[in-house]
Protein backbone atom coordinates (compact mmCIF):
# COMPACT_ATOMS: atom_id res chain seq x y z
CA UNK A 1 0.00 0.00 0.00
CA UNK A 2 1.09 3.32 -0.64
CA UNK A 3 1.05 6.66 1.36
CA UNK A 4 1.31 9.80 0.71
CA UNK A 5 4.07 11.91 2.10
CA UNK A 6 0.92 14.08 4.22
CA UNK A 7 -0.65 11.09 5.09
CA UNK A 8 2.62 9.81 6.57
CA UNK A 9 3.46 13.03 8.10
CA UNK A 10 0.05 12.92 9.67
CA UNK A 11 0.16 9.49 10.96
CA UNK A 12 3.51 9.97 12.73
CA UNK A 13 2.02 12.60 14.38
CA UNK A 14 -0.53 11.34 15.58
CA UNK A 15 0.98 8.04 16.82
CA UNK A 16 3.51 10.53 18.35
CA UNK A 17 6.32 8.48 16.60
CA UNK A 18 9.76 9.68 14.88
CA UNK A 19 10.09 7.18 11.90
CA UNK A 20 7.82 4.79 9.84
CA UNK A 21 8.85 2.06 7.75
CA UNK A 22 9.31 1.92 4.29
CA UNK A 23 8.53 -1.76 2.34
CA UNK A 24 8.06 -2.56 -0.68
CA UNK A 25 7.12 -6.20 -1.91
CA UNK A 26 6.67 -7.33 2.15
CA UNK A 27 10.84 -6.29 2.28
CA UNK A 28 12.18 -2.80 4.15
CA UNK A 29 13.82 -1.10 1.73
CA UNK A 30 13.92 2.02 4.34
CA UNK A 31 12.88 4.32 7.30
CA UNK A 32 11.18 7.11 6.55
CA UNK A 33 11.93 10.17 9.30
CA UNK A 34 10.64 13.10 10.66
CA UNK A 35 14.16 14.92 9.54
CA UNK A 36 13.47 13.51 5.67
CA UNK A 37 10.26 15.39 6.11
CA UNK A 38 11.63 18.28 7.41
CA UNK A 39 14.09 18.20 4.59
CA UNK A 40 11.23 18.20 1.68
CA UNK A 41 9.32 20.64 3.35
CA UNK A 42 12.06 22.98 4.00
CA UNK A 43 12.79 22.45 0.05
CA UNK A 44 9.02 22.65 -0.88
CA UNK A 45 9.10 26.30 0.87
CA UNK A 46 12.43 27.52 -0.86
CA UNK A 47 11.16 26.88 -4.41
CA UNK A 48 7.85 28.70 -3.14
CA UNK A 49 9.59 31.85 -1.64
CA UNK A 50 11.91 31.58 -4.40
CA UNK A 51 8.86 32.24 -7.28
CA UNK A 52 6.99 34.37 -5.50
CA UNK A 53 9.56 37.34 -5.36
CA UNK A 54 11.15 39.66 -2.72
CA UNK A 55 7.81 40.21 -1.41
CA UNK A 56 8.15 36.32 -0.22
CA UNK A 57 11.12 36.81 1.74
CA UNK A 58 10.33 36.02 5.68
Amino acid sequence: METPTLEALRLMRRLRIGCLPVVQDDKLVGILTEEDLMNIASKLLEERLSQSGPEGVL
